[in-house]
């Protein structure tokens, strides 16, 4: 499904497709922006012609320099292709939606019957969490383990899963930002087994998104859960794009952790930026901080 925007006053239409070798006949690349459509409300354009990138067309193709960087894509540099760019690969940093951010929240609204499930679920979860008055905030967190937290030996992580403190530290900051009317914490993860165990999660006022339970329809229930969390005031996000877009939809404060990236990896030096994938004012947490924290107490 083709996404139309405008990338500096330019006619830009986003294909997205993921390579499946595994798949047995037919084209080695799969159209996934298809399942947008039964999510969001758009508008969204026709569907992109299958296998875009082999079609043939004479193209200059602009992409970063690595997966967590940004790059400035010179969009001028097409020579004799007919004024058409091919932009890739990974396209993560914020900083590429920046200046059209108002224009993707609103093309990437949910839709009534996603959002109105999330809403319901979250009035369900926040009743009764605060008996006194309405919690005056209510914080949304995600958990990425899955493969971030894989034991395969063949391939070194990128990225570092935050410690319990560093959980236990965003919370607390939101807890004292808001600790006249209190807060209430909405957890949503792909290993909701592990949050439930997790002991810094063990309060009475953080809660669990049935969303993140049920494995019947991975890819609708995921839906639920970034709107859950969208609807949420402010955001505290552990890994990956998933927690990062949760929290430039919601438009809350969001807080991350600034160490996640194992910078003696090879696979990220030059590769990845934390500046390049977070926007500057987000609260970032990071191992000095928690060490600061700890010798304070």
């Amino acid at each position: 499904m083709g996404l139309m925007m405008s990338i500096d006053d330019r006619p830009a239409r986003l294909c997205y497709q993921l390579p499946q070798p595994w798949k047995k006949g037919g084209d080695q690349y799969s159209n996934h922006m298809d399942r947008i459509t039964g999510y969001f409300e758009g508008p969204f354009t026709a569907t992109c012609p299958p296998g875009v990138v082999l079609a043939g067309q004479k193209f200059v193709k602009v992409h970063e320099t690595g997966p967590g960087a940004y790059t400035p894509l010179d969009l001028d540099r097409v020579g004799d292709s007919d004024g058409v760019s091919l932009m890739g690969s990974y396209l993560q940093s914020y900083k590429y939606f920046e200046q059209i951010l108002p224009s993707v929240k609103q093309i990437f609204t949910f839709n009534e019957d996603i959002q109105a499930a999330a809403d319901t679920h979250l009035k369900n979860l926040v009743a009764g969490a605060s008996p006194d008055a309405e919690p005056e905030r209510v914080v949304g967190i995600h958990i990425r383990r899955g493969d971030q937290v894989s034991t395969d030996s063949v391939r070194r992580p990128i990225f570092r899963f935050p410690p319990d403190a560093f959980f236990a530290e965003a919370m607390s900051h939101f807890e004292r930002a808001y600790r006249e009317n209190g807060v209430v914490f909405v957890v949503t993860s792909d290993d909701l087994d592990w949050a439930h165990a997790s002991k810094v999660f063990h309060r009475p006022n953080v809660r669990f998104s049935l969303f993140s339970k049920s494995v019947s329809d991975m890819d609708h229930n995921a839906a639920l859960d970034l709107a859950l969390l969208t609807s949420c005031d402010d955001i505290i996000m552990s890994l990956g794009t998933f927690g990062a877009w949760a929290g430039l939809l919601s438009g809350g404060s969001v807080i991350y952790y600034r160490d996640q990236l194992d910078m003696t990896n090879p696979a990220v030096q030059g590769h990845y930026n934390v500046e390049d994938l977070f926007p500057s004012d987000w609260i970032s947490i990071g191992d000095d901080d928690l060490i600061a924290e700890k010798a304070v107490q």
